[in-house]
């Protein structure tokens, strides 16, 4: 199945129906969504579902059964229905079977909606449940974009003053760790550079901003709005590249039971509901 490709004069932007991911982002030409074309990371903007991070062991139990599922669940590498609704505006829908069935004993059905407004491009994800009974999921967004010069030349900035709390992660499992580490408090403006990321990711869960700017000295490059209560921050050293990931969910923690019911951070959905989600990003010349 082709990609879909959306313009609206000044945004130009491509979709693949494998994991309904971003391809390409491009505000009059220029590119800015990271193009998976660095040893530090092959992909581009993955969606995360169901779970978000990974799994202790790799694995979960529920109803007495043990299912595995990789980093970020299944929704990343999944062929979703395509549709284009406009020249501006397109739909990707996936929907349970036997195979996902096979990692996650749940029916639903998910949907990502891409929509340009402006220099904006709107992503709004739902999760339908169309089980029987209640079901429980984590989702998130992982998008990458283009740095162009080293890491400290850019700052994050938001709205609001945040003590940067990052939560704890094991680099070598990836699962979270107990406590917090401080980076700063009061801040509307975060310069960026390595030591940020000593613990793998930039997990911040406490922050009250749902708004944060990619600012290059004085000028923006890029804001991203999003209603999730977590947002990620993750790059490599050297790697020309930022993720900004705003997460309904979390990694396993180091002490995780591995029993589904038990883990942190999942929505619950009753029978015949669904859940609705929206997150922005808009590009500055």
């Amino acid at each position: 199945m082709e990609n879909i490709v959306l313009q609206n004069g000044r945004l130009t932007v491509e979709i693949s129906p494998k994991g309904a991911e971003l391809q390409s982002v491009r505000l009059l030409g220029e590119e800015r969504l990271y193009q998976g074309d660095s040893p530090a990371w092959g992909g581009r903007a993955p969606i995360l579902f169901p779970i978000c991070g990974r799994l202790k062991d790799g694995a979960y139990t529920y109803g007495g059964k043990r299912y595995e599922m990789d980093k970020h669940g299944f929704a990343r590498r999944s062929l979703f229905e395509a549709k284009r609704v406009s020249s501006t505006e397109a739909v990707f829908t996936l929907t349970s079977s036997p195979d996902t069935e096979k990692v996650y004993p749940f029916a639903f059905r998910l949907s990502a909606t891409y929509r340009l407004e402006g220099d904006t491009l709107a992503i709004e994800m739902q999760v339908e449940n169309t089980d029987k009974g209640a079901i429980s999921f984590s989702l998130g967004s992982h998008e990458g974009f283009i740095l162009r010069e080293d890491l400290t030349e850019y700052a994050l900035v938001f709205p609001e003053a945040e003590d940067i709390d990052c939560h704890l992660v094991n680099i070598e499992t990836g699962l979270l760790k107990d406590g917090y580490v401080n980076f700063g408090r009061a801040l509307t403006n975060l310069p960026l550079h390595n030591g940020l990321f000593i613990h793998d990711t930039l997990v911040l869960d406490r922050v009250k901003s749902r708004e944060v700017t990619l600012c290059k000295g004085e000028k923006k490059m890029l804001s991203m709005a999003f209603d999730a209560p977590a947002l990620m921050v993750w790059t490599v050293p050297k790697a020309p590249l930022l993720c900004l990931e705003p997460w309904f969910g979390q990694p396993d923690g180091e002490d995780a039971t591995g029993r589904w019911e038990d883990k942190a951070g999942l929505l619950t959905v009753e029978a015949g509901k669904s859940f609705r989600s929206r997150h922005s990003i808009t590009l500055y010349e």
